[in-house]
């Protein structure tokens, strides 16, 4: 890391950043926004990203789930929820398929049971294997089975003390025969290794000036906590060169860099960064952005 005496003043964060000849950088959420989670559908070819904002006040925290398109556009907002890898938000007693279809109408569980089941170990184990064995998605929650059976949800209460102690082993769920919802990569180079040993062909660090610093004695350990900039560069296809800035502690930049795969809809000349905020840096803020070309015309230049 070179000292601070270079010249920097190119160097941009992602809110307030111009871009390259060729390239823009837009916000999609702004920088009080903490992304708690970015996947990528698999059958819509969108993002599906949960956020929320990071006031001073808790109770003044706001809460998002957003459709985003593949090249950076807000799509629709809806509910938060839990969300399923099969695209179902699930709530306690109730679900919707805003993902799936764009229906945010809330729907009741259905209970298969009869109140003399429910008594009956004998007949209460007959229709949850019934209903298990069938299931393509079965979500456990607490003492509740959730069974998903030709597209319609089922609950069945995990409650009655003549099931074996090992029941959950037996009957574990199933949450991988309908992935829908993918986890997308993070390009970032690993910092924890020397810069000359990082993979820089996307991002590299050029600098780093460190504004904040003290001595940290734990005991057990000791050592110097810095805080400051980076000074980084992108490297776009076609030959164009982002510079950027962001304030950080001296072992991370904390963001994350996504490429959507081509075979979800995505182009090589697109990218998602992530930012990640933390309380005890104003500086160092949170926020989404996409750095696209400035024309959207046909599928791009792939890298």
């Amino acid at each position: 890391m070179n000292g601070p005496s270079n010249d920097h003043s190119e160097y941009k964060e992602l809110h307030d950043h111009p871009g390259s000849e060729n390239y823009e950088v837009v916000s999609i959420l702004d920088p009080e926004y903490l992304i708690r989670q970015t996947l990528v559908d698999r059958d819509k070819h969108q993002l599906i990203v949960n956020t929320k904002t990071t006031p001073f006040k808790e109770e003044d925290t706001e809460y998002k789930r957003l459709k985003v398109s593949t090249t950076g556009e807000l799509i629709d907002e809806g509910p938060i929820y839990t969300l399923l890898k099969d695209g179902t938000l699930w709530y306690t007693d109730h679900y919707n398929n805003w993902i799936i279809n764009g229906d945010t109408t809330r729907y009741k569980f259905k209970d298969p049971l009869t109140a003399e089941e429910k008594r009956d170990f004998d007949r209460w184990f007959e229709k949850f294997k019934e209903l298990y064995n069938g299931a393509s998605y079965v979500y456990i929650d607490i003492s509740d089975y959730y069974l998903k059976v030709d597209k319609e949800w089922y609950i069945i209460a995990d409650t009655l003390k003549e099931r074996p102690s090992n029941f959950r082993k037996l009957f574990p769920p199933k949450e991988d025969q309908q992935v829908r919802m993918i986890d997308l990569e993070d390009q970032s180079p690993d910092y924890y290794v020397p810069p000359e040993k990082r993979d820089s062909s996307l991002i590299r660090e050029i600098d780093y000036e460190s504004v904040y610093s003290e001595e940290i004695n734990e005991g057990w350990d000791s050592y110097t906590y810095s805080a400051g900039w980076w000074y980084l560069q992108v490297y776009m296809p076609g030959g164009d060169t982002l510079r950027i800035k962001r304030y950080s502690d001296i072992r991370n930049p904390r963001m994350k860099l996504y490429k959507i795969p081509e075979q979800y809809g995505g182009r090589g000349d697109v990218l998602f960064i992530v930012l990640e905020p933390k309380d005890a840096h104003f500086e160092q803020v949170g926020g989404m952005y996409v750095v696209r070309p400035r024309e959207l015309g046909g599928e791009g230049n792939n890298r």
